[in-house]
């Protein structure tokens, strides 16, 4: 019986061992496992953060890129103070490089994750040239007119060879109707749904295809400069405005008068009207003159208007009239702009808002653009490629050319802290939103924008001076440093 029990209890033990060890593997197992799936919830995790991490880089590079367009220099926050975004952060520094590019890179983080983008644009300022000869909603070429290029700083009138430009064409966001035997030396490009109507022996040398997208047409804003006083002639008279920056409020010039710009000189006119045998001359041999004019152009049909030279980067005349009414006291409605004096026009002539025709047999030597442009019969344009490099001075555009994902920077990638704000030493309650965040620097700005009560208002000044409270929408601004 003793025998017996001792080899009872020596299997019991025996099995006991073995219970224990598969209870030992099983739970080695287990922790495996749990080790594992920590591991895995943990790469998920980081892998969710670096996707978050990789869209607030995105967001900074889309922020900075708004800010260029806005005339910012496109750094947004600092690595020491960034900009705040839902759970993360982001910071962009902007490099200027040459030809007016500029790199953009862009690091954002949250979480463990850590993401840098880089993007490179290019400031495109807007000319009056890069429009070539457009009517916004529509182009009425009469009969025999031509269009055709030359370049002021070679030639004085259009040669046999065209001069190469990236500007030069007929273009609409409408229609193009072309008379008989008129003739276009290059592209006519009407609106994405429009089309180019020819008449009988009319000629376009180049592309008549419709355009992608509409181009949209700058709005012009008259500045606000010192105001000065005129008084318009009532007996025959020579009146001189010497070389200045000012604003003249109404102009008339009557028969038989005459009335001297000389440049360099920029002029603000709320109506600028030549009368029948009246005579502006504009005389730019000490400098270029700019003209803008804000509800009324009127030149009559046998005004005179003459130059010093015939240089067409020497003159533009700018006009945002746009309403048509009594202008002019006689009770009847005035369009708002009467280009009827028959001659030659060497400059740049932009009424963004406003129907434009030259008068038969008139000789054009410049950019012309127009809401809606008509062409007399018979009448010559002759595009100015060296006005291209000229800008309005009144608003650009931004460019995008290379996007790429960078290396994060060495003394961010070391430290994937679960925290961003604790990773940087930075206490999240005293960053800035995006909009907040943008470089602040002293700037001058030139600004057009509706206000609470959708008014179209403008400001020209030191932005600190600006109450942005007023501002429901930015139609345009230009910013210049101090």
């Amino acid at each position: 019986m003793i025998v017996r029990h001792r080899r009872t209890s020596k299997r019991r033990g025996g099995v006991l061992i073995a219970c224990l060890a598969i209870v030992m593997t099983m739970a080695a197992m287990s922790a495996m496992l749990l080790q594992l799936e920590a591991n895995r919830a943990r790469q998920q995790l980081f892998g969710a953060d670096q996707k978050r991490a990789l869209n607030l880089a995105e967001a900074g590079l889309s922020e900075a890129y708004y800010g260029l367009s806005m005339g910012l220099t496109g750094n947004v926050g600092t690595q020491a103070a960034p900009a705040r975004f839902g759970d993360g952060l982001f910071w962009v520094e902007a490099t200027e490089l040459e030809n007016d590019l500029v790199n953009l890179e862009s690091t954002g983080m949250c979480g463990a994750g850590r993401a840098t983008l880089g993007l490179v644009v290019r400031r495109t300022p807007v000319s009056i040239a890069s429009l070539g000869v457009m009517g916004g909603d529509s182009v009425t070429v009469g009969n025999r007119v031509m269009i055709d290029s030359y370049d002021s700083r070679e030639s004085l009138a259009p040669t046999e060879e065209a001069p190469d430009s990236a500007s030069f064409r007929l273009q609409s966001n409408g229609d193009i109707t072309v008379g008989s035997n008129a003739y276009i030396a290059g592209d006519a490009t009407p609106g994405p749904t429009g089309s180019v109507i020819l008449s009988l022996g009319a000629v376009v040398e180049g592309a008549t295809a419709p355009s992608s997208a509409p181009v949209t047409m700058p709005t012009i804003d008259v500045p606000e400069l010192p105001a000065k006083a005129f008084s318009s002639p009532i007996v025959p008279t020579e009146v001189t405005i010497g070389s200045t920056e000012a604003s003249f409020g109404d102009v008339t010039i009557g028969a038989a008068s005459k009335l001297v710009v000389e440049g360099p000189a920029t002029l603000a006119l709320n109506k600028l009207s030549i009368l029948d045998l009246g005579h502006l001359h504009l005389d730019t041999t000490n400098g270029p003159i700019t003209l803008y004019v804000n509800e009324y152009l009127n030149f009559a049909s046998t005004a005179k208007v003459t130059f010093s030279d015939r240089d067409p980067k020497q003159v533009s005349l700018l006009v945002a009239a746009s309403e048509t009414k009594d202008h002019n006291g006689d009770l009847l409605p005035d369009a708002p702009v009467n280009f009827n004096y028959s001659g030659v026009f060497y400059g740049s002539v932009y009424a963004s808002s406003a129907r434009l025709a030259l008068p038969n047999d008139f000789q054009f030597f410049g950019a012309l653009s127009a809401k809606q442009l008509v062409l007399g019969a018979r009448s010559k344009v002759h595009f100015d490629v060296a006005l291209e490099g000229m800008t309005m001075g009144d608003t650009s555009s931004v460019q995008k050319l290379s996007w790429r994902v960078i290396n994060v920077p060495s003394s961010i990638a070391r430290n994937l802290a679960p925290d961003p704000f604790r990773s940087l030493g930075v206490d999240e309650n005293a960053l800035e939103q995006p909009s907040d965040a943008h470089e602040d620097v002293a700037y001058q700005i030139h600004i057009q924008y509706l206000d609470l009560l959708s008014v179209q208002r403008s400001y020209r000044g030191p932005e600190a001076a600006f109450d942005w409270g007023q501002v429901q929408t930015v139609q345009k601004i230009l910013r210049q440093p101090l």
